[in-house]
């Protein structure tokens, strides 16, 4: 009996444990969201990689050379990034991936965020990001991207 006992006791305990780690790791993410306020219309657009951030191990944003502005819905206002290199954030780190590297054709929809300092920035989403890998588009977190997702 006593044996029992103490499997279901340590069997609560790893259960309380792993709930608390995927607490923290949701916790962690949401923060950033809770610091970051979107402060523009989303903007689309396609180029080239030219540089990748990291920091810890993790990708934490790139540069984009613009070579076409895309149609974004809902956003009226003329824009026109074309020839321009911007600095985009990513709203969620993620761990290093081989996909995002430099000289890679990109589709990204973008927006100014600003942090709690003030700060204005550019920063994506992504599972609003595309990599072009042999003709097709697949998003930052793998996923292969639908025709509407990155069609101009």
């Amino acid at each position: 009996m006593r044996e029992m006992f103490l499997r279901v006791f340590l069997l609560i305990l790893l259960a309380v444990g792993s709930a608390a780690c995927e607490s923290s790791d949701t916790t962690a993410s949401e923060a950033v969201h809770q610091e970051w306020e979107q402060v523009s219309r989303d903007y689309r657009v396609s180029g080239e990689v030219v540089q990748v951030m990291a920091e810890n191990d993790q990708i934490i944003g790139f540069s984009i050379k613009v070579d076409q502005n895309l149609k974004t819905e809902n956003n009226p206002a003329d824009f026109d990034f074309v020839g321009q290199t911007l600095d985009v954030r990513l709203v969620s780190a993620l761990t290093h991936t081989d996909s995002l590297k430099e000289n890679v054709k990109m589709i990204t929809t973008i927006a100014q965020f600003a942090d709690e300092n003030g700060k204005v920035f550019y920063a994506a989403q992504p599972e609003r990001t595309f990599l072009q890998e042999g003709g097709a588009y697949v998003d930052l977190l793998g996923s292969k991207a639908s025709d509407e997702a990155v069609s101009p």
